[in-house]
């Protein structure tokens, strides 16, 4: 849609829209005549009023269910139409020939005229034919009247100052016209701008976790077959890095993404308990190597399970637990989690206490800034984007909750994850095979792999077969289809951004043959900004062996009982 017709339909949805005040303005101009003593004289002028006002309706329907020119040429008469009748009832008005009916029309026109302004300038054709034919009706009906209301001659000066109200009225309306041309035109360059950002981020993504998928699935293989002490350290250092990389990336998309307001935060059952557990167990290895304890502290009265986005807990405080390692480098790190009260609501905070350099009191707001860090020697050293608290801080006041941060120069901080409590009931059991899950063995399955680049169907026909699954892979989704003509297939990992056919079209395919409309399909993409919900299952790139497996025996498990 152009941007003309755009504004033609935006402006008869709001003629629409002010049609019921349009009615109240006629309602308040005869309540103002009975409140004089003269309102009998003006109820069949207010009928013919209403009925020129919802005669209209009609007319924009049909043009907003079709917008053609013939049916805005019935739409814009009709606007013509509207003003003319009320100009015609304004000269009868005049014509009583008292000061009276002089305030009374002269309410009137200024009444519709200022409701033009504010709702009728989208589209000039409009607002000139609802203002214009007012104003010629009541200068024409002014001139009309003489003594006692006007002494003769004076006619030519109210003929002189309706033509100045009638100006003045078209310039506003022009100039209102364009200020909002002017704003819906900023608008749409802020929305493009922001389109164009989404699509640089989505191809930076899918640019640099292709590689990095690379990277970090060989640095993985040669972790698991290799001889020495000095190749499993060279293997660790590659993967290290790989995830200081992936680290980096998430954090610039994501905090793009909550700039834009892209992101929505789960409401599921989860144990604080066992996110702390995780939390801990991710960076006890962290802190050992700087020779600091990593201690845990939970209160019993904290509820089993509660109402939250379980990963973005884990998140908030990942970096949080991070931050406090890499600041601190004698004494100690605890993780406290107790219960507290809110204007008698249940809350938990979740505390992290470091023995670290400490924070100046003036850079405390400040390191919640994007890109903003400490004058350490962890900042110095290029540790970290400064990009970490001010996510956390978004994503926890997206859940409700609050980052707030005690801290004093050269004893240490304690940064505070507070969120309201929201009891819940505990999840169903865990499956049976939960076991089979985490024990990643896919022996017995045929799966098949597509995708465009050989480094990553390699990687992931590594990570399969060390699982004891049978691997098929095609380079698209054309030799994909060739293969599940040929042979039985348990499931299917497609990337998404492929050549020719790419993911999606192939989902599309498959759902369409009868014999295969039951094979679950996993897509593993790098970008993170496309609608995947129509997959079984989706895995991001760069690969974990052990995610990819747990998800295929998840899936495989799944689909049977979905489709049937």
């Amino acid at each position: 849609m152009n941007s003309e017709l755009d504004a033609k339909c935006q402006q008869i949805r709001l003629n629409r829209k002010e049609r019921p005040l349009r009615l109240f303005c006629v309602a308040a101009f005869l309540a103002l005549a009975f409140g004089f003593g003269t309102g009998q004289a003006y109820v069949p002028a207010a009928i013919v009023m209403f009925a020129s006002i919802m005669a209209a309706e009609p007319f924009d329907r049909m043009y907003l269910a079709r917008p053609t020119r013939l049916r805005y040429a019935m739409c814009l008469a009709w606007c013509w139409v509207d003003g003319i009748i009320p100009a015609i009832i304004y000269v009868m008005i005049l014509e009583r020939g008292d000061g009276l009916s002089l305030f009374m029309a002269l309410t009137m026109v200024w009444i519709m005229t200022s409701q033009s302004i504010v709702v009728r300038t989208h589209d000039l054709n409009v607002y000139v034919a609802t203002v214009a034919p007012g104003f010629i009706g009541f200068g024409y009906g002014a001139m009309q009247l003489g003594p006692p209301v006007f002494p003769d001659g004076f006619q030519g000066v109210v003929l002189i100052c309706v033509g100045l109200q009638l100006a003045f009225a078209l310039q506003t309306g022009w100039v209102s016209r364009r200020i909002r041309s002017n704003l819906i035109d900023a608008l749409d360059r802020v929305e493009q701008s922001r389109r164009s950002k989404d699509r640089f981020f989505a191809m930076v993504s899918h640019e640099i976790r292709t590689p990095l998928n690379g990277i970090m699935g060989i640095g993985q293989m040669m972790t698991n077959s290799s001889s020495s002490a000095e190749e499993t350290e060279r293997a660790q250092t590659i993967l290290a890095s790989g995830k200081a990389m992936s680290t980096l990336l998430d954090d610039l998309l994501n905090h793009a993404k909550l700039e834009a307001g892209q992101f929505v935060a789960n409401s599921d059952p989860m144990r604080i308990d066992r996110i702390l557990r995780n939390v801990v167990g991710l960076f006890s290895d962290m802190a050992s190597s700087k020779g600091l304890p990593l201690k845990l502290e939970t209160s019993d009265a904290l509820p089993d399970w509660i109402t939250g986005d379980a990963i973005r807990v884990q998140q908030i405080l990942s970096n949080l637990v991070s931050n406090a390692i890499k600041h601190t480098d004698a004494g100690q790190v605890r993780i406290v989690a107790a219960p507290a009260d809110r204007d008698g609501r249940p809350w938990v905070d979740l505390s992290v206490h470091d023995t670290g350099t400490g924070i100046p009191p003036d850079r405390i707001e400040q390191i919640f800034l994007p890109y903003e860090q400490l004058a350490d020697t962890a900042s110095k050293a290029g540790i970290g984007t400064g990009l970490g608290l001010a996510i956390a801080r978004a994503l926890a006041e997206l859940m409700g909750g609050t980052v707030t941060v005690a801290s004093e120069p050269g004893r240490g901080s304690t940064f505070t994850l507070s969120l309201p409590i929201v009891p819940a009931e505990a999840p169903a059991e865990a499956d049976p095979d939960a076991s089979r899950e985490k024990g990643g063995s896919l022996a017995g399955l045929r799966i098949l792999v597509v995708d465009d680049t050989t480094l990553n169907r390699r990687i992931a026909r590594s990570f399969l077969e060390l699982a004891g699954a049978e691997v098929e892979d095609a380079a698209h989704g054309e030799a994909a289809l060739g293969i599940l003509s040929q042979a039985p297939i348990d499931l299917i990992l497609t990337d998404l951004h492929m050549p020719g056919m790419d993911g999606t079209a192939l989902l599309s395919a498959i759902r369409a043959q009868p014999d295969l409309r039951t094979i679950p399909v996993i897509c593993l993409t790098a970008d993170h900004q496309n609608d995947m919900s129509e997959f079984d299952g989706q895995i991001a790139k760069p690969l974990d062996r052990a995610e990819l497996c747990q998800t295929v025996l998840k899936t495989v498990r799944r689909r049977p009982a979905a489709a049937a």
